[in-house]
């Protein structure tokens, strides 16, 4: 006798029964008799799958994720998109089709079949030459009109400068001093798309998307204010020199620690030893910024006048048992103790009787003395 899913309306016998139900055809039924559908037929489902991975595959060519109703600027970055976890939830919900569809689209597509274990056997199998290489092949390049911090294009680099300090209040110290402003957003700009790393925490992600999230969620879209000589190629400090007074000399060949030390020599400023303090001409010292946590502390100055010396003795003295006050004055004592007392016993007294009138239990035993 032959068997018959009613779910697709279809009859079959022997293994065919177990090999039917685990079918994507099948399941798509199913959700057709859920939703009160009718439903398709086989030949039906696969022409519909068929487009739909038609559709699929043109979506891919383009970057573009029809579930998300997202564009995406490379192919890597469609790659990524399709990993995390608010498009798969999404897909969850979408047409089941195109589910089947891209399903079968990441088996067919060679690109696609290499798990994550074998890309990573391929990875420790290469160079570091070849694995940054590989790197800045597959990078995302970032136009100086791209904003770092989010999809948006400009029409100029003025314009993405103003939008990235008002929407992402990102701040460029020592603008004033700054010489090369599109060289530093394109240092910015691979260091994001192409190493994937944090500005402030050098923090390393899979993406450029993911850099991003992780940027405006942890405020980190700024320039980092610690000490370091990763941006100086793109300032210039000399013309601050001119304030102290100083003329630069006339030979500009001079190295870094030559010039500095000839604006030390010219200005009487002196560097000490240990390199954590500057001595000005008139004997003030000024410390580094590494040490402000402990130029924050504030210590109460010592009080070594003569009257306040008098009385911590006085007051140790009365501790220990010696007294300097006259016998009359030990008598005006011990009667305000006794009045102080005898108006407490009082208030305890008047407190009892109030609580007893106001006592309204007409039984009461000890709990701990019941059996």
């Amino acid at each position: 006798m032959a068997d018959r899913c009613l779910a697709c309306r279809v009859f079959f016998s022997g293994e065919a029964q177990r090999d039917h139900y685990r079918s994507e055809f099948h399941r798509f039924n199913l959700k057709r008799k859920v939703a009160q559908l009718p439903p398709v037929s086989r030949e039906a489902f696969e022409q519909h799958v068929a487009d739909s991975l038609i559709t699929e595959k043109t979506s891919i060519s383009n970057h573009f994720c029809s579930i998300c109703n997202k564009n995406c600027s490379s192919e890597t970055a469609y790659n990524q998109h399709l990993q995390t976890k608010k498009h798969s939830i999404k897909a969850s919900h979408s047409n089941p089709l195109q589910n089947i569809a891209m399903e079968r689209l990441r088996f067919e597509d060679p690109g696609n079949k290499s798990t994550v274990k074998d890309q990573e056997e391929e990875k420790e199998g290469k160079s570091e030459e070849e694995l940054i290489a590989e790197k800045i092949k597959n990078g995302v390049r970032l136009e100086l009109t791209d904003c770092l911090f989010c999809r948006d294009n400009f029409d100029s680099l003025e314009d993405n400068v103003s939008h990235m300090t008002e929407e992402h209040s990102f701040f460029i110290p020592d603008l004033e001093f700054l010489q090369d402003l599109p060289g530093l957003i394109a240092y910015f700009g691979e260091k994001l798309g192409i190493g994937n790393l944090c500005l402030v925490c050098n923090k390393s992600f899979r993406g450029l998307e993911g850099v991003r999230s992780h940027m405006v969620d942890m405020g980190h879209c700024r320039i980092p204010d610690v000490e370091t000589d990763e941006f100086d190629e793109f300032y210039d400090f000399t013309e601050s020199y001119s304030k102290l007074g100083i003329a630069l000399p006339e030979n500009e060949g001079l190295t870094e620690e030559e010039l500095f030390e000839y604006i030390q020599k010219r200005s009487g400023v002196k560097l000490s030893q240990d390199g954590l303090f500057l001595v000005l001409p008139d004997g003030r010292t000024i410390g580094h910024r590494s040490l402000q946590q402990y130029y924050r502390q504030k210590f109460h100055p010592k009080d070594n006048r003569e009257s306040t010396s008098i009385g911590k003795m006085a007051s140790r003295f009365r501790m220990i048992g010696w007294n300097t006050d006259t016998g009359k004055e030990i008598q005006q004592t011990k009667q305000q103790n006794s009045i102080f007392v005898k108006h407490h016993q009082h208030q305890n007294a008047e407190r009892t009787k109030v609580g007893m009138k106001a006592n309204n239990q007409k039984y009461w035993k000890d709990p701990t003395l019941q059996f």
